[in-house]
C-alpha cells in the first residue's frame, strides 16, 4: 500500500468515524436537552444555557451563543435549532474530510 493509499484509507475511516458518531450522540443529545430543560417547556432560555456553560467552564459566551443558534431570535433556543447547529459542525468536519480524500484522488 502506498503512502496516498494509506492517507485515502486513514481519511475514509474519519469520515466513516464521524458519520457514525453523528448518529450514536442522537440519544445522548435528546437526553442532554430535556435535562438542561429545567422549565420542561421544550426550549432553553438564557438562564439554562447560562447554567449548561458555566457547567462546562464556559463564561461570557452566551451572547455568542445565542446569536450563532437561536436563529429565529425568539430569546430561547428550540431542540430543533441547537440540532441544526450541532448537525452542521458534523457536516462541515465531514465536508473538509471529503475535500481532502477528493484532493488526495486528483493528485494521483
Amino acid at each position: 500500500m502506498s503512502g496516498q493509499d494509506d492517507k485515502k484509507a486513514f481519511f475514509e475511516g474519519i469520515k466513516d468515524d464521524i458519520s457514525s458518531e453523528k448518529v450514536k450522540q442522537r440519544a445522548v443529545f435528546d437526553q442532554a436537552f430535556a435535562d438542561a430543560d429545567k422549565s420542561g417547556d421544550g426550549f432553553l432560555n438564557r438562564d439554562e444555557v447560562a447554567c449548561q456553560l458555566a457547567f462546562v467552564g464556559y463564561t461570557g459566551v452566551l451572547d455568542q451563543f445565542f446569536e450563532r443558534i437561536d436563529l429565529d431570535q425568539d430569546g430561547k433556543i428550540s431542540k430543533e435549532e441547537l440540532s441544526n447547529y450541532i448537525d452542521s459542525m458534523y457536516d462541515g468536519i465531514v465536508q473538509i474530510t471529503t475535500d481532502f480524500l477528493a484532493e488526495l484522488q486528483q493528485a494521483e
